[in-house]
């Protein structure tokens, strides 16, 4: 699928040492080199640093060193106005709040519809 950027809330997600969180403007933090998995059902991102985004059963968001893990494999889910959410196999959303805090949520809402925008 390529490098792709996820936007929510006006903020991109981006990797950090460890961790994820929102910044407003590109940089190669934000892109995310997108692998599928399981015939195109799922992807895992991978960051700059190449290591893999992943979120356990306590939907703790953390960083892998490989998409071996289903933890760090997410479904890709289309929706309206052309935006995506990332679910987890335990039904976790990943977001950007208004503040652009990154998070887990339960439900889906506008800090988990993500614009993707090409790296």
């Amino acid at each position: 699928m390529g490098a792709k950027c996820f936007k929510a809330n006006g903020f991109y997600l981006a990797a950090e040492e460890g961790h994820l969180e929102g910044h407003t403007e590109k940089s190669k933090k934000t892109d995310f080199h997108i692998e599928e998995h399981d015939g195109g059902k799922k992807v895992s991102l991978k960051t700059h640093t190449g290591h893999y985004v992943a979120m356990n059963a306590n939907h703790e968001i953390y960083m892998a060193h490989s998409h071996a893990s289903d933890e760090a494999k997410f479904f890709l889910e289309q929706h309206d106005n052309d935006r995506v959410a990332l679910r987890s196999q335990h039904g976790g959303y990943l977001g950007v709040d208004a503040s652009g805090r990154t998070g887990v949520s339960r439900s889906l809402g506008t800090s988990e519809l993500f614009e993707e925008v090409k790296a």
